[in-house]
């Protein structure tokens, strides 16, 4: 990554396997100091702390349960004491139980909301009056697939997924195409700032046109 990030603070969520680490230990590797953010993987956040530390990088585990707004509130202020105002949330944290539809019940419907589109809304709100302040700041929303397609036992992700996207008004890449601008494309090669930048030179794909009925 060739973005300096220096003298700012990131905080992901779900920081402690996978995307979420990678993407902690990417903000670490730009300069950012990073708030390893975890509910139950306390030995995965410690691990992305220590890979973080061994590169160089600066950062710190703390636990909250994005289903509790007091534990929100409690770990943003935490994070707010020890690694300053945070320039940088990426929520990545997310719960997907695979149920079939008729197993799906109210406690899991509402865990998933909370955990997924609650609990991300409710820690935004914390960290932006201090973005609009300073007049920098960066949200990043992370998805899945199956906001874009169903599959089996993840009806509630799926419906999860739609709304995240449904309410939120920003233009959204899919395909390399920016939604929204129905006639630019943008290559995804290269750093972020390339990708959001630089037109891509491959051809526009276009839908079929689907056959006429015979009257």
């Amino acid at each position: 990554m060739d973005t300096n990030l220096a003298g700012k603070t990131a905080l992901v969520t779900g920081a402690g396997k996978n995307i979420g680490r990678a993407i902690a230990q990417g903000l670490a590797a730009a300069g950012a100091q990073v708030a390893v953010v975890y509910s139950g993987n306390a030995d995965g956040a410690a691990e992305t702390v220590r890979a973080i530390a061994e590169g160089g990088g600066t950062a710190r585990a703390f636990g909250i349960d994005l289903t509790d707004l007091d534990s929100i509130e409690a770990g943003y202020q935490a994070v707010r004491g020890d690694l300053g105002p945070v320039d940088i949330l990426v929520n990545n944290a997310a719960v997907r139980p695979q149920r079939k539809l008729a197993d799906v019940t109210p406690e899991l419907w509402d865990t998933v909301f909370a955990v997924n589109v609650r609990g991300p809304f409710f820690l935004a709100q914390k960290i932006v009056p201090g973005m609009v302040e300073r007049r920098w700041g960066r949200i990043i929303n992370l998805g899945g697939l199956h906001g874009y397609k169903g599959s089996a036992r993840r009806t509630q992700g799926a419906r999860e997924q739609g709304r995240r996207r449904r309410d939120d008004p920003r233009p959204r890449l899919r395909d390399g195409r920016v939604r929204g601008d129905r006639d630019t494309w943008w290559c995804r090669a290269g750093s972020p700032s390339s990708a959001a930048t630089r037109p891509c030179t491959a051809p526009r794909r276009t839908r079929p046109t689907p056959p006429r009925r015979c009257s």
